[in-house]
């Protein structure tokens, strides 16, 4: 649930936040050369939320929320169950995957779903 949560305040507060105060505070530049260690990654969030992923229109937003759902609940899951296959033993000789730790299951996209 944690994973869920930090998602949605990357994509949907923290990134909107900053793109703000880039467009808002002309000092912001400034102020972002003072935390060199989240400098690049800001100045990353900002480029892709005011450039690379700035939707033009409606079709905009729902191509951007059709990548999201590939990523979140297609891809990465199939990179998780590649690095750690359901049949995974751990260094104990414990099944990786036990009791609360389930495998989870890659969904694909279905328009008419």
């Amino acid at each position: 649930i944690q994973w869920a949560r930090d998602a949605f305040e990357g994509l949907f507060h923290t990134a909107p936040e900053h793109a703000l105060l880039y467009v808002t505070r002309p000092d912001y530049l400034q102020v972002l050369e003072k935390e060199p260690a989240s400098r690049a990654t800001n100045l990353q969030t900002i480029y892709e939320t005011l450039v690379q992923e700035r939707p033009a229109s409606f079709l905009d937003c729902v191509v951007w929320a059709r990548k999201r759902f590939e990523e979140y609940f297609n891809h990465s899951i199939q990179q998780l169950l590649f690095n750690f296959p359901v049949d995974t033993i751990t260094n104990s000789g414990d099944p990786f995957w036990s009791g609360p730790k389930r495998p989870p299951q890659p969904i694909a996209f279905d328009a008419a779903d």
